[in-house]
């Protein structure tokens, strides 16, 4: 009998690789739609997080990607659901790594561009 293509027929490290060409072109393609967002925890303690759009699939499944404090990954329908490994962050050797590091520095300068703008403009408003 023939196997047929279902996600339990995938191993794992194709399913990664998956979400990580995903979380590149969600980076490359929609850095504009990605958000911003301040926390902080206390006196000192202040972090910055990074959400994308929330993409929907065709059977309803609500795929987000993130870079927190903790992780950088996705949250599936609320969830953490994957996250990145160290290797696919880091590896000197590998382009998609590299690839994902310019996306993330892009979308990131992106960013910090249109808050600053946006300071910039409430400080020239309120002369």
């Amino acid at each position: 009998m023939k196997e047929s293509n279902t996600v339990s027929s995938v191993d794992s490290k194709t399913v990664h690789s998956f979400y990580v060409s995903r979380l590149i072109d969600s980076l490359e393609n929609d850095y504009k739609k990605w958000e911003i967002k301040y926390c902080g925890g206390g006196p000192g303690w202040a972090w910055t997080e990074y959400y994308s759009p929330e993409y929907v699939n065709s059977n309803g499944v609500k795929l987000q990607f993130a870079e927190t404090l903790n992780y950088t990954g996705a949250y599936i329908d609320g969830a953490i659901g994957w996250t990145i490994g160290f290797a696919d962050w880091w590896n000197p050797f590998s382009y998609r790594t590299r690839r994902l590091r310019r996306a993330f520095n892009k979308m990131k300068s992106y960013l910090r561009t249109i808050e600053r703008e946006k300071r910039t403009q409430k400080l020239i408003k309120s002369l």
